[in-house]
């Protein structure tokens, strides 16, 4: 994690990025402990501060007291220097600037560390030592009184006792190398780009940080490279490689061509220096954010076991729209192996995501206690990561929507993908043969839905696709699953009119206004004179991205454009979605659960459709009824005349009265009479009899 050219913690730990653990568990945890021989030096330093009554700190007449936000001090980038050059930082590099001279890079990023708590406390704990000390006069405090100072090594390998310069970039090492948990970005040309495609207004002139996942960088990439590109058939011949931006540089237009209007739309400022920024930015994403963004996309249950955990922070790359993904049925973080796919009656296994909500992240390291209040990280709702999927349907009518979100909390470290609440598809075992199992199922689902007739021996469904408990015909919830074993008939019309509490909640995903939140951080960014924080020059405000509606611009997408079955909803607001608006994939969506009339119970029932079996047709029933010839003839007669009757009322149209000579008075228009229940012992054919 040490890089060559980047200082150590040379004014508040004492020790370099090298010292810190290869391996970290999380981002933004606290679960790592600090060195205590290292956590001594930085309170031995503290203490000396304190104690060091007739050694006086000057601090610039601008600032207020250290570690609250100095509000109207902020330095605008305009007036720095902008470097086209990326700065790896420790945490007290990302918090402070040691030579403000030396300019600003176009990015600034911070590693992680697991001792950021005790590092936080350390650099607050610094800054009200030295806020103590703030007189008049001026004294230099004498080397000795800071405490032991860092020893830097040159390139060549020696030792040298003066600190390096802190803006210095490290040296580039490959992406794997390191964890990135923020970063700041302070060119001007970049922000322009981005400001304009999030469609915010950054007049202020101040840097902004994002937090992992850094969605904006990758969701408009394309619009930076196509910057990049218009500025480099711009001005790709000039001398002047370095591009290193002055104040002047930002502003400056003597000796160049027009103003290349393609440019302009994107109100990037048209200089070399604009085209070096860029340059610095484009590469930086292209060699370390992208592959953060695409280390899921070709993984599934074959990959190493290793590389099958995730972060809490790295979610959005891993759950795409229209990617379909499992659910389990046990608890979140319970034994995926445990989980039985063949298991359907406890809810739909297979949903699609058409979107995900962004986590608020937890972007203050400032101690608890010295917070100045509570926000959106503190609570747990919108703390978590959620992710907005769907299955499709059926109403007895048409194929519908049903909406569900699942919700992942906050957790330190990585974890097992597949101990997740849901999962892509493709890291479940066998997921092919899995697939193809609910491809049978659904198939079966819609052949009933046509069919209607069947039998069934088997117990009903006790959970509805959503995972929760059903109802029985009353309403109240079902304690335990029935046998059925009867001929039953599928009618979900029939169904819902008997019992209400069963019909369907369509829900279609609506389009939202994309919103982006920027917070201050309580802990600003402090310039100072020289390493040893001699003197404060000023503070600039920490401005964090806490919500970027990335999220909300892929949801529009995949709801307006790229969900085939969602774009046939909308598009079709007035007509029904029938079985040709269902693709291949879509079938896998399709729930397992039917409603059914039993006939035997004559009662309806939610069953499982993958136990439904056809009814064998026997056209010799009636030969093999053993009754008086005689009697076979009335019955042939009845039923012959009862269809007869019916399909000329039909013809006739409704409101037509007939005169009937039915022999059975009051039996009603139906064949039979339903007046004996088949309990009694009665057969309808009885009354006819009688």
């Amino acid at each position: 994690m040490g890089h060559p050219g980047s200082p150590a913690l040379s004014s508040v730990s004492g020790r370099s990025l090298s010292d810190a653990p290869d391996s970290p568990d999380s981002i933004d945890g606290d679960n790592g402990k600090g060195d205590p021989s290292f956590l001594k030096t930085l309170e031995a330093r503290i203490a000396a501060l304190e104690g060091s009554g007739d050694r006086i700190f000057q601090l610039d007449a601008r600032t207020s007291t250290i570690g609250e936000p100095a509000g109207g001090r902020d330095e605008p980038l305009g007036s720095s220097i902008i470097i086209p050059k990326v700065r790896w930082c420790n945490l007290a590099q990302f918090k402070n600037r040691f030579n403000i001279h030396s300019g600003r890079h176009v990015l600034d990023v911070l590693e992680y560390s697991p001792s950021w708590t005790q590092e936080a406390q350390v650099e607050v704990k610094l800054r009200d030592s030295l806020a103590k000390q703030q007189v008049k006069n001026t004294h230099r405090v004498p080397r000795h009184a800071l405490g032991p100072q860092p020893t830097s090594t040159s390139q060549n390998g020696t030792a040298r006792d003066d600190p390096p310069a802190e803006d210095e970039p490290s040296e580039t090492k490959g992406p794997s190398s390191r964890v990135i948990s923020r970063i700041r970005i302070q060119s001007p040309a970049v922000l322009a780009v981005l400001s304009k495609r999030m469609q915010v207004a950054w007049s202020d002139g101040l840097p902004r940080t994002l937090c992992r996942p850094f969605a904006p960088l990758v969701h408009y990439h394309d619009d930076v490279r196509t910057a990049l590109r218009e500025l480099e058939a711009r001005w790709a011949h000039t001398a002047d490689r370095d591009g290193t931006r002055t104040p002047m540089s930002t502003t400056s237009r003597v000796g160049t061509p027009e103003p290349y209007h393609g440019v302009s739309k994107l109100s990037v400022d048209d200089s070399p220096a604009a085209m070096a920024e860029l340059r610095c930015y484009v590469h930086f994403v292209d060699t370390e954010i992208l592959p953060l963004y695409e280390q899921f996309d070709n993984m599934d249950h074959s990959s190493p076991l290793a590389n099958q955990k995730i972060r809490f922070q790295d979610l959005w790359y891993l759950f795409r729209t229209g990617e379909l993904v499992y659910r389990f049925t046990g608890t979140e973080g319970s034994d995926p192996s445990k989980d039985n796919p063949h298991r359907l009656s406890d809810g739909q296994r297979t949903w699609r995501v058409y979107g995900t909500k962004e986590a608020w992240p937890k972007y203050r390291l400032t101690p608890t206690d010295r917070r100045q209040m509570v926000r959106d990280e503190d609570d747990e709702d919108k703390a978590a990561f959620r992710i907005l999927c769907y299955y499709i349907d059926f109403d007895g009518e048409e194929f519908c929507c049903i909406k569900d979100k699942f919700e992942i909390k906050p957790y330190e470290g990585e974890r097992p993908i597949t101990s997740l609440k849901v999962c892509p598809f493709r890291f479940i075992p066998d997921y092919e043969k899995v697939k193809g199992m609910y491809s049978e199922i659904s198939r079966g689902f819609l052949g009933w839905i046509d069919t209607k007739h069947a039998t069934y021996d088997s117990w009903t469904v006790t959970h509805d696709p959503r995972g929760a408990k059903t109802t029985d015909m009353d309403g109240s919830e079902v304690k335990r699953a029935e046998h059925i074993n009867s001929e039953v008939i599928v009618d979900f019309v029939e169904a819902f009119q008997a019992c209400p509490s069963w019909k369907l909640q369509r829900s279609m995903p609506k389009v939202a206004e994309p919103r982006s939140i920027s917070v201050p951080d309580d802990m600003p960014i402090c310039s100072w004179s020289d390493p040893q924080r001699t003197k404060l020059l000023g503070e600039t405000t920490e401005i964090v991205l806490a919500m970027t509606g990335v999220a909300t611009f892929e949801r529009n997408r995949a709801i307006r454009e790229e969900d085939r079955f969602l774009r046939a909803i909308r598009e079709r607001s007035h007509g029904k979605i029938g079985r040709s608006d269902l693709a291949d994939e879509d079938l896998l969506l399709l729930p397992l659960r039917v409603f059914a009339y039993a006939l035997q119970d004559r009662k309806f029932v939610q069953l499982d459709s993958s136990k439904l079996v056809s009814v064998k047709e026997s056209f010799r029933a009636f030969e093999c009824l053993k009754i008086e010839p005689s009697h076979k003839s009335i019955i042939q007669s009845l039923v012959h005349a009862h269809f007869y009757k019916k399909a000329k009322e039909r013809a006739e149209g409704p409101g037509s009265v007939k005169m009937t000579q039915d022999l059975i008075p009051g039996k009603g228009k139906g064949l039979f009479s339903k007046q004996n229940p088949p309990t009694t012992g009665v057969s309808p054919f009885g009354t006819i009899w009688q």
